[in-house]
């Protein structure tokens, strides 16, 4: 059961994109040892906020951000 603050993660292999100042972002869901992770700019990252972050260089909600739903 999940908590409170915690969300079902995307399927593995489920891509999404973000146009953000311009320029076109894409990440993948890849697999992990923890279950999944997010692949962007070549990058790995334990969640979609690290990877949105990576791009903004701002604390931002990366679900809000890539659109995971």
């Amino acid at each position: 059961m999940l908590g409170k603050n915690e969300r079902k993660p995307p399927q593995i292999g489920k891509t999404y994109t973000k146009v953000f100042k311009g320029e076109s972002y894409t990440v993948k869901v890849v697999p992990a040892d923890s279950g999944v992770a997010y692949s962007t700019g070549g990058k790995i990252f334990n969640t979609p906020t690290a990877a949105a972050k990576s791009i903004t260089k701002y604390e931002i909600n990366g679900w809000v951000f890539w659109g995971i739903t």
